[in-house]
């Protein structure tokens, strides 16, 4: 192996200076819903909030949290990205029985959701801003079973510098 091609590996597998892990963002906003605070809000135990989508709950309120897009968008000559990341948030409240319960239940949970992370739109230091950019409550299967549901779409702004690129 000659040295330039040495070199050029070097590069490419050094680390990049303050990139976004899809998965770190995900597992702030897990740890965050878990927080005793967050479950008091919530009515969902630690234990029903759920990295990932789940077949089965075993309880309800359940909050499943599970990465969704990341966008980048070059805005500079110097590797500098602005960085979406889009975070779904299911709350499922339990099988559909009365529809007005049933759907108030699940806007409940799911507002107490959006009230906790808007009070941390900058996730700890790690994001520029963060907001819930939409709630959609409806309803969703599960083990054969429908149930109400409270999807809500967690947005995260934040900035990446990738390090210089090799000629």
């Amino acid at each position: 192996m000659d040295r330039r091609s040495s070199s050029w590996a070097l590069v490419m597998t050094s680390p990049p200076i303050n990139v976004v892990d899809i998965n770190s963002n995900v597992n702030w906003a897990v740890a965050l819903l878990r927080d005793p605070a967050s479950v008091a809000r919530t009515g969902a135990q630690a234990p029903d909030v759920w990295l990932g989508d789940q077949v089965k709950l075993p309880r309800y309120p359940a909050i499943c949290v599970e990465p969704g897009p990341l966008v980048r968008e070059l805005v500079g000559a110097q590797r500098q990205f602005a960085t979406t990341n889009d975070i779904i948030i299911m709350c499922y409240v339990g099988r559909v029985q009365d529809e007005s319960v049933n759907q108030a239940q699940a806007v409940d949970v799911g507002q107490a959701v959006v009230n906790i992370l808007h009070e941390h739109a900058q996730m700890g230091g790690r994001a520029i801003h963060s907001y819930v950019q939409r709630v959609e409550p409806g309803y969703a299967t599960r083990a054969n079973t429908l149930l109400r549901v409270c999807r809500l779409t967690f947005v995260t702004m934040q900035e990446e510098l990738f390090p210089a690129s090799a000629p």
